[in-house]
């Protein structure tokens, strides 16, 4: 583990609607002007559901790229690439996120969006997210449907091949490799990574190991021992993705 960090420590945002504003401006330049409004960046439903499950204490969002709908005043933003294909992070400590550098219990809740199927173990990760949450603490999740992004020609990724894969990780890694070749990238699915090598594609995390409907992450969750408190198949104001919200007992 990298060394120990603290929350203390974490220079949090003073206020939440002048980073979403900055960020917005740099992202879209004098259009952000009118962009930041628009419900599909601007998330009210999104934003509510984290309101609702951790509306008190410290956060921390797992890989938050270039945008962010986190309470900022309270949320740690950490990712384990300080770019994704050339965007810049908007976080401000760096970490994989099997490997928290936080102590035991330390946060109310982790927020997550399209982090999970990037990754190749994720049961691994989130036994290690149980370890960060305080007892009763909250795992809120946005992640992409099967049917509704490029993953649909793909078959699922269900609980018992997650359990076996963790004994063969680097055999599995190339085997969801070329599927995702063959599935996605030959046929022009994912334009934003087709200018990786495989090679490139492995060593940021760029692939989509995971492809998962609402039902199969709730399978996992349980697996781990989390309670599942609501699930989403379609979040209102992000087309591609279902939510579901776990809850450490």
């Amino acid at each position: 583990m990298a060394k120990e960090l603290t929350i203390d420590d974490y220079p949090f945002e003073e206020g939440e609607w002048n980073f979403y504003s900055q960020n917005i401006r740099k992202k879209y330049g004098w259009k952000g002007w009118y962009k930041q409004f628009w419900h599909h960046i601007r998330r009210p439903w999104s934003r509510s559901q984290i309101s609702e499950f951790a509306p008190l204490g410290v956060g921390l969002e797992v890989g938050c790229g270039e945008w962010t709908i986190a309470p900022v005043r309270r949320t740690i933003l950490s990712d384990a690439f300080e770019e994704h294909v050339g965007n810049q992070s908007l976080a401000k400590v760096y970490f994989p996120a099997d490997n928290i550098p936080y102590p035991n219990e330390s946060f109310n809740f982790i927020l997550s969006e399209h982090v999970l199927e990037h990754l190749i173990d994720p049961s691994s990760v989130l036994v290690e997210w149980m370890r960060c949450l305080r007892s009763g603490g909250k795992i809120i999740l946005f992640l992409p449907d099967k049917d509704r992004i490029f993953d649909a020609k793909r078959p699922r990724t269900r609980l018992s091949e997650l359990i076996s894969r963790r004994d063969n990780k680097e055999g599995e890694t190339q085997r969801l490799l070329n599927e995702w070749i063959d599935y996605v990238i030959k046929d022009g699915l994912a334009p934003h990574y087709i200018d990786l090598s495989p090679e490139e594609m492995v060593q940021t995390g760029s692939i989509h190991y995971n492809v998962w409907k609402v039902e199969d992450i709730q399978e996992l969750a349980e697996h781990i021992g989390y309670t599942v408190l609501k699930t989403e198949p379609s979040v209102p104001d992000r087309s591609d993705s279902f939510m579901a919200v776990l809850s450490k007992p």
